[in-house]
């Protein structure tokens, strides 16, 4: 892989490097803009930063070629993530905490090296083989600019930020994704007859109900009737299954166990043909509450975890804390892959990016069915975790109407547990970029939104159309098997980002110009 200047991935990361390493001279020269949380998003924002910004060692995306431009866009913009999980993420953006993005327990998915290091020293000591993390004694990120998370902002998060007195938080779609299901063979001969289909990385097929039956402790061994059926009576090998699951605070948990709940049901709200319903202690132990309004549950990014904690999960889910250093599950989707990698008979859920056909490191993913033809009662229908099917699963969410609804940030945090399109992949979401409204620096609100023709800011050069962005960011996510946001979502971020009443600006108190709700406000982030 090559180097890059965004921080990887679930990592112990803002933290001391060696006093030997030397800032570049042009870092003095370029705008910083800090960000972290999701780990589902961490390898498709290396490859957007970094061909939108500036890097050290001029690369451009790491391990793309054909879809990757020949410079960079703007190299007076550099952008700094990283994946700490969507927790953690969204509480460095509620307190302003950049310490937030330092955990110790958690890995890069590809480690340091020197080219990343040019706007100050965040990683820890060494580089590549030699890294280690650090201490978690600083130095930090300078400041908080962004959160990426794929857990949408609660009503307590909205409070949080506007305390800090930044003005009004702001949650913005920033792309779709399918959430994979991958797995590791056990034995020769494990693989059904069939057709891959595009996009697929496996002939595996898991039907609704046995999904449920699989992350509820249901269904135990590979050789489950329910699982050869849904593989032309073919047995997948005669193991027991190991269920992996995040550790850490995780918006990929977020959007997995909500689709879960709503699809599966539980044992007190049982859904339509449903046989394997999500245990009601695992709800009580999450503190959910049902409504009968469709979709019945908003989960959280700490699903499994908490259920681990009550000591309500079975014993075939993950707890092997030499394997993974943590006790219960594991850290980050680099971790979730590595637990499967070693781990016959394991199954968990990533990021579309850490399976085959994107990762070639990485295990393979079943198909799931639809949620359409699980509900019609019809004959299967199985999807791969593809762009397309992501896409189609966020086809029905509509961006919120301006100029009432657009003005509560909570309208844009769209989900979509039950998708009904007939081809539609059943778990999907947006992970979103979460921002404030107010930043001290003018120079910092024009690498955001700036709209300088040439030197465009990242978010209008990221949702904008192909004749402002070249289509880069549309190939970059369908290279790492993501999907833009649908194009009526596009729009509205637009109009949102140069609304004057709701818009990205610097504090203006008194001034007639401006962003209204940075008007009301003495300081920025």
């Amino acid at each position: 892989m090559k180097p890059t200047s965004v921080l990887l991935g679930s990592m112990a990361a803002s933290i001391a490097l060696a006093a030997t390493v030397v800032t570049p001279a042009h870092a003095a020269t370029v705008t910083g803009l800090y960000g972290g949380g999701s780990t589902l998003v961490e390898k498709v924002y290396r490859d957007l930063f970094n061909a939108y910004g500036s890097t050290s060692g001029n690369e451009l995306c790491a391990g793309l070629t054909t879809t990757c431009p020949t410079s960079h866009y703007n190299a007076a913009v550099e952008l700094l993530y990283v994946g700490v999980g969507s927790g953690n993420g969204k509480k460095a953006l509620n307190g302003y905490d950049p310490t937030l993005y330092v955990t110790g327990d958690k890995k890069p998915d590809a480690t340091p090296t020197p080219s990343g290091h040019d706007l100050g020293i965040f990683y820890g000591t060494g580089f590549g083989a030699s890294w280690q993390p650090g201490t978690g004694t600083g130095p930090y990120y300078p400041k908080v600019t962004f959160s990426g998370s794929d857990d949408v902002l609660g009503s307590s998060d909205v409070s949080a930020v506007a305390a800090l007195g930044f003005g009004p938080v702001i949650q913005l779609p920033g792309l779709v994704a399918a959430i994979a299901v991958p797995f590791k063979p056990i034995g020769a001969g494990w693989n059904p007859k069939g057709v891959k289909p595009v996009g697929g990385s496996s002939q595996v097929q898991l039907s609704t109900n046995t999904l449920c039956g699989i992350f509820t402790g249901a269904i135990t061994n590979w050789n489950d009737p329910e699982i050869q059926k849904d593989n032309k009576n073919v047995k997948l090998g005669t193991g027991k299954i190991t269920v992996a699951y995040r550790n850490d605070g995780s918006g990929t948990t977020f959007i997995f166990s909500n689709a879960l709940l709503n699809q599966c049901g539980t044992q007190s709200h049982r859904a339509a043909k449903s046989t394997h319903p999500i245990p009601d202690k695992w709800v009580a132990d999450n503190g959910l509450t049902y409504k009968a309004s469709v979709p019945h549950w908003l989960s959280n990014t700490s699903f499994f975890i908490n259920v681990f904690n009550a000591h309500d999960l079975p014993s075939n889910f993950l707890n092997n804390k030499t394997l993974t250093g943590v006790t219960g599950g594991a850290s980050g989707s680099g971790g979730i892959k590595a637990a499967i990698n070693a781990t016959p008979g394991s199954i968990g859920y990533v990021s579309p990016d850490f399976v085959l056909p994107v990762d070639a490191s990485g295990p393979q993913a079943a198909n799931l069915q639809t949620l359409a033809s699980h509900n019609a009662g019809s004959t299967p229908v199985y999807v791969a975790p593809t762009a397309t099917g992501a896409t189609l699963a966020m086809a029905s969410a509509k961006p919120p109407a301006f100029p009432t609804a657009a003005k509560d940030p909570l309208n844009w945090g769209a989900v979509a547990p039950r998708p009904t399109g007939l081809k539609a992949y059943p778990i999907s979401g947006f992970s979103f970029i979460d921002l404030y409204s107010c930043y001290s620096s003018a120079t910092d609100v024009a690498a955001l939104v700036g709209k300088t023709a040439g030197k465009y800011g990242y978010l209008t050069w990221y949702y904008g159309a192909g004749s402002v962005n070249k289509n880069v960011p549309k190939n970059i996510l369908a290279a790492d098997g993501f999907a833009p946001v649908p194009p009526a979502w596009a729009t509205a971020i637009n109009k949102l980002l140069v609304d004057p009443n709701l818009g990205i600006g610097t504090p203006k108190k008194g001034a007639t110009a401006g962003t209204k709700a940075c008007r009301t406000v003495t300081k920025g982030a």
